[in-house]
């Protein structure tokens, strides 16, 4: 063991063992009290882009280093989860293309709205307070072979606790794919334990890998003070607009990087921010990935004609 910290939270006591790490954890992550009867913490991400500020270097070298962590050979399809991983899968899964210049590789994302007229995977995050995930089925029929036929299956979240949620997403997968070779279980740090891999191996009957930069164990012991606030909903009406869904992107399947120049994604940001209640899952991150794989990118900060100055801020808020 490298590491222990004890983390007294508002709800509990969180313990965490450090066992494997290239980082230290505090460059990774921090820790939070989660209004949630079910979980009552959290892992906050550093360099994940999303709870914490991060630059956009910050979040690209994590990509990579996750991708070049990767033992993957054959079809391969890769699926990041809603919300908080959807920029992050795609960061890996187009790092890995970067090495492998591969042509049978997929990525998608999971969402909790559904679009009405679209076959979907359903599959639950039992400790969230929105449990319900769906996958979507491309409609691309060459994606769609590739979605059913993948021989290794990628899996994307900023963190593995339990590993509970990858599973119930594996086994619901399977039924699609009967075929499945591989899984490998990818975050930026796995508290899962010495043995995780070993026990979804023998939970799914599939060899499984799990690849992080930080991996431990935790431990939470609840406080005498239990969350007593009911979450909002996390998935609003779902009512979809006419010709809001974006078919180019995640949710329905993408086999290459996304490329869009700074005026449209400006432009893509805005209009999630205006129809925030039927988003869905992905879109309103997607615009801190694509900055930090911008070209020669060295500030997040750029200028929308017509609009005021936008930035992503770098740690601490300061400017650069």
């Amino acid at each position: 063991m490298i590491e222990a910290r004890r983390v007294e939270l508002a709800t509990g006591v969180l313990s965490v063992e450090v066992r494997e790490t290239v980082f230290t954890l505090d460059e990774l992550c921090a820790f939070a009290a989660r209004n949630n009867r079910k979980r009552g913490f959290l892992f906050v991400s550093k360099v994940l882009g999303k709870h914490w500020p991060a630059t956009p270097l910050q979040m690209r070298r994590m990509h990579e280093y996750l991708a070049s962590r990767l033992d993957v050979g054959g079809s391969v399809l890769f699926i990041a989860m809603a919300e908080t991983a959807t920029g992050l899968g795609q960061g890996i899964f187009e790092a890995y293309l970067n090495r492998r210049c591969a042509n049978d590789a997929l990525f998608l994302h999971t969402t909790r709205y559904r679009v009405p007229g679209r076959e979907f995977v359903g599959f639950e995050e039992t400790h969230c307070h929105a449990p319900q995930h769906n996958l979507y089925l491309p409609a691309d029929r060459v994606h769609r072979h590739l979605f059913r036929n993948a021989q290794e299956l990628v899996l994307v979240d900023d963190e593995i606790s339990t590993g509970s949620t990858f599973c119930n997403l594996v086994e619901a997968y399977r039924r699609y794919n009967p075929g499945l070779k591989r899984v490998h279980f990818v975050a930026i740090t796995d508290f899962s334990g010495a043995d995780g891999a070993v026990c979804f191996s023998a939970r799914l009957a599939v060899p499984v890998t799990c690849v992080a930069a930080l991996s431990g164990a935790f431990a939470f012991a609840p406080g005498s003070v239990e969350p007593c606030e009911t979450a909002p909903s996390a998935v609003g009406n779902q009512r979809c607009a006419p010709g809001f869904v974006a078919e180019g992107l995640g949710r329905f399947g993408v086999d290459g990087p996304t490329r869009r120049g700074f005026r449209g994604y400006t432009w893509l940001c805005r209009r999630t921010c205006q129809r925030r209640a039927g988003a869905g899952a992905g879109y309103g991150r997607i615009h801190a990935y694509r900055f930090s794989h911008w070209p020669g990118t060295g500030s997040a900060r750029l200028r929308d004609p017509g609009a005021s100055h936008h930035a992503l801020p770098p740690p601490g808020g300061r400017g650069r």
